[in-house]
């Protein structure tokens, strides 16, 4: 089977869809890892607890057949981290505001680390989710990898 990679710019509790997607795939047979951001301490042990299901008739918990693993992690216990990236998403909109130039750093925390992530993982399928997805996708895309987008329904237009 197949090496599934699903890019997400946010944590897991707040992404059902790459959940959804992670559960589907894994039963289907193939090895999927999730890769997000970790910013908020209490969401970050809601993270660590969906990634156990309860099997409520056997009274066991039991971990997912999927992995999550935050490609970002700058939570405010992780004051380096979190000031970096901050830093570089203000340049990056200062930048933009003066010269028009646009950066990956615009659409969101932590795009350059998930395209570092994916090509590291160098998975079968990538699939992306959010506006720093995209930009990810992109970059795959031209490197010859196989991509697939997920992209809300509140983002398209009727």
């Amino acid at each position: 089977m197949a090496k599934i990679l699903i890019l997400t710019g946010a944590h897991l509790c707040t992404a059902p869809r790459p959940q959804k997607e992670a559960d589907s795939l894994s039963a289907a047979g193939h090895e999927v890892i999730v890769r997000g951001i970790w910013f908020d301490p209490v969401l970050v042990d809601r993270d660590r607890h969906l990634m156990h299901q309860n099997l409520m008739h056997q009274n066991i918990m039991r971990q997912k057949p999927w992995k999550f693993l935050p490609v970002l992690d700058f939570r405010p216990d992780r004051p380096l981290d979190h000031w970096r990236t901050r830093l570089k998403a203000r340049l990056a909109r200062q930048r933009f505001q003066q010269s028009g130039k646009v950066s990956p750093a615009l659409l969101g925390y932590g795009a350059r680390a998930m395209l570092k992530a994916a090509l590291q993982e160098k998975a079968d399928l990538t699939i992306v989710h959010s506006e720093a997805g995209l930009w990810v996708g992109e970059q795959l895309l031209q490197r010859g990898f196989r991509v697939g987008i997920d992209f809300e329904d509140w983002f398209s237009q009727t």
